[in-house]
């Protein structure tokens, strides 16, 4: 993996191996950017996806806790 593209995804908060991995398209055509432009231009390219690829792949590292069980009587309603 290439130091200055696992870099710069790092300094976004995403993981290149987790990214390679979860989602690979998106990895593949990011991967295709970068090579082929310089660092600004690729950031500018991919500004408005990478707030939602960092949020698919927390989605897809931490699992949401599933609801516990209900206590008898508990009607789910909060009293006014």
């Amino acid at each position: 993996m290439d130091d200055a593209f696992a870099t710069l995804l790092a300094k976004r908060n995403i993981e290149a191996q987790a990214l390679q991995t979860h989602l690979p398209e998106v990895y593949a055509r990011w991967r295709g950017l970068f090579d082929d432009h310089h660092p600004e231009s690729f950031l500018a390219q991919i500004r408005f996806e990478i707030n939602a690829t960092r949020r698919r792949l927390q989605g897809l590292a931490t699992p949401q806790p599933l609801p516990g069980p209900v206590a008898e009587g508990d009607t789910g309603v909060l009293p006014l």
